[in-house]
């Protein structure tokens, strides 16, 4: 295993433990979008999403425990953001004069 991709995986463990250890602490107030749309008058205007994902509004379903879910579910968030960042810097890397790729 090549030195990124070793740095590439501890970052994404890394950033994984840290939202476990503090999703259970985020505020249960709502965000900005969400308090100025109430203080401007037009949150009652929202309209209910088409169709509901599985991690809607940070939580699995699945999981009952309100700070387990939000955890999980910020978990799957990073580690599926970082492996399509991962992919993508993969696709990209630019090949050395004998065909091994490389990343600078």
């Amino acid at each position: 295993m090549d030195r990124g991709l070793k740095l590439f995986i501890a970052v994404t463990f890394a950033a994984s433990l840290a939202l476990a250890l503090l999703a259970p602490l985020a505020a249960q107030s709502p965000d900005g979008l969400e308090k100025v749309a109430e203080e401007k008058g037009f949150a009652e205007k929202e309209v209910a999403p088409s169709a509901s994902g599985i991690m809607a509004g940070y939580k699995i379903p699945a999981l009952k425990n309100r700070a387990t879910s939000t955890a999980a579910a910020g978990i799957i968030g990073v580690v599926t953001a970082f492996s399509i960042a991962g992919g993508i810097a993969l696709i990209f890397r630019r090949k050395t004069n004998d065909g091994e790729r490389k990343t600078s």
